[in-house]
């Protein structure tokens, strides 16, 4: 493989080069791929002051494991399968250079990078005609509703590219409701990351159409699918209501428990060892929470979202 960098010079990747000449003499197309991983971690390891392959420990490639994470949520890598993929190269390498001795540093358990990889590159179903089907480019939208609690329209206008960027970053998305009129911060969780990935492929594919989708056609494609999946318009929320109050106080909501209000929060004081007043005091608290999430005004808009019957 010809050298074409300075660090190509240098102890420690030479080292690491020679490691995978010698494991992999026949396959050349592996071997490149390894090296080139080690490249990159050699450029790391040696701004640590790591100079030769018997000072790499275990910490060292965990560190490196966190800065490719950093990475990652900086917006330089697409999804954490490109971390993944350069922490595997560099734990191959350490394989083969101390004869299968080395202990592999584990992406998910020791560096904290997130197993899921967050924009699928899946192309879409298509139809007969060779174009994306419709219905596969709209369902990222009930996705979108179910993990930030979106309406419709919200999920219409979002600027997936913006939310990625600042959800990674931040743990947060801003939009802004139309019913209100108030911009908000809602929770941005990985599931949401995940629709949001979903989303930004989605409008890649729609590109193919002959004619760009309309917000009246969104609207009826969306409805088909929502109904499919038990949802109306903007039920879909309520998925989001009821994850969110489970989040925040540590137990399902009425409606999922199927208990009655009064024997819910009669549950809640026994498990949490304080007095019923508290302990609705907790529940309500939940719920403006999740009500300024939503962007809507008071929190008998959740009612048929988290309560049985009656209501508290």
């Amino acid at each position: 493989m010809p050298r074409h960098h300075r660090i190509d010079n240098h102890p420690l990747f030479i080292a690491g080069l020679d490691a995978v000449n010698r494991a992999l003499p026949n396959s050349i197309k592996k071997s490149e791929n390894l090296i080139r991983k080690w490249r990159l971690f050699s450029v790391w390891a040696i701004k640590q002051n790591c100079t030769e392959i018997k000072s790499v420990t275990r910490d060292l490639v965990i560190l490196y494991g966190q800065h490719l994470k950093t990475q990652f949520v900086k917006g330089e890598f697409a999804s954490t399968t490109t971390a993944t993929s350069y922490l595997y190269g560099v734990n191959k390498v350490l394989f083969f250079a101390t004869n299968e001795l080395w202990e592999t540093v584990k992406p998910v358990r020791d560096c904290g990078i997130d197993q899921h990889s967050y924009i699928p590159n899946k192309t879409p179903t298509l139809t007969t005609e060779g174009m994306p089907d419709l219905n596969s480019l709209v369902s990222y939208l009930l996705e979108l509703q179910t993990s930030l609690g979106l309406p419709i329209t919200e999920a219409c206008q979002l600027n997936l590219n913006t939310a990625l960027k600042e959800g990674r970053k931040t743990g947060f998305i801003t939009t802004y409701s139309q019913s209100s009129g108030v911009r908000r911060r809602v929770p941005c969780r990985s599931v949401a990351i995940t629709a949001i990935g979903r989303g930004i492929v989605a409008k890649r594919h729609e590109r193919l159409l002959p004619e760009p989708l309309t917000y009246s056609h969104i609207v009826v494609l969306h409805k088909k699918i929502a109904a499919k999946k038990g949802f109306s318009t903007n039920s879909g929320r309520s998925v989001y209501v009821q994850a969110r109050y489970s989040e925040i106080t540590g137990f399902e909501p009425p409606i999922k428990s199927g208990l009655e209000n009064k024997e819910h929060i009669q549950r809640l004081s026994e498990c949490l060892g304080i007095s019923e007043k508290e302990t609705k005091q907790i529940d309500k608290s939940a719920r403006i929470t999740i009500v300024r999430e939503l962007g809507e005004l008071g929190i008998e808009t959740l009612t048929g979202y988290l309560d049985q019957k009656g209501g508290l």
